[in-house]
């Protein structure tokens, strides 16, 4: 998570300048970063439905409010690509 972290300060501060943004715009950057690749994470590891398509591996998990709709992450070569909304039912078509 270090590495992370420091990443996500290398981003702060590319961005910032190259859009002359004041320092402190991004505070929230960090945290909302960690919070998201923290959920990624837990949606990989409590996966209930696992696939594969195309070199990405797809996982999905029911949400916790209402069940049969949930997230799915999509992962690449170890890297989190992307999390969305989805339900069970498109997942397996997908399969």
């Amino acid at each position: 998570m270090k590495k992370v972290v420091n990443w996500c300060l290398i981003i702060q501060y590319i961005v910032g300048k190259g859009l002359e943004i004041e320092n402190g715009s991004f505070n929230n950057f960090l945290k909302k970063f960690i919070n998201f690749t923290t959920q990624a994470e837990r949606v990989i590891t409590e996966a209930t439905l696992v696939g594969n398509i195309n070199g990405k591996t797809i996982y999905y998990i029911d949400g916790a409010d209402k069940p049969k709709k949930g997230v799915v992450v999509i992962v690449r070569d170890g890297k989190i690509q992307s999390m969305m909304p989805s339900d069970s039912k498109t997942f397996n078509k997908k399969q």
